[in-house]
């Protein structure tokens, strides 16, 4: 698949909150899941070394991966 043929078909944005700020229920992390996408990524839009502890993506082979403020994994 050619880059130029890519599109959005479905777009999930989620953010994580470990309490409630105004915002909605706290929401600190998703269950186990498979996407229904050919490709998937997540871009981490704030400082892991600042805003947070934790964070990233674990897959069930047990591979992590936590991107740096602005990297997508």
């Amino acid at each position: 698949m050619l880059p130029e043929h890519l599109k959005f078909n479905d777009l999930f944005f989620v953010r994580y909150c470990c309490s409630t700020d105004g915002y909605g229920a706290p929401q600190p992390s998703l269950a186990l899941h498979t996407d229904g996408s050919v490709f998937s990524f997540n871009l981490v839009l704030s400082d892991p070394q600042a805003d947070f502890d934790g964070g990233g993506t674990e897959f069930e082979d047990g591979r992590l991966l936590r991107p740096p403020r602005g990297g997508a994994a």
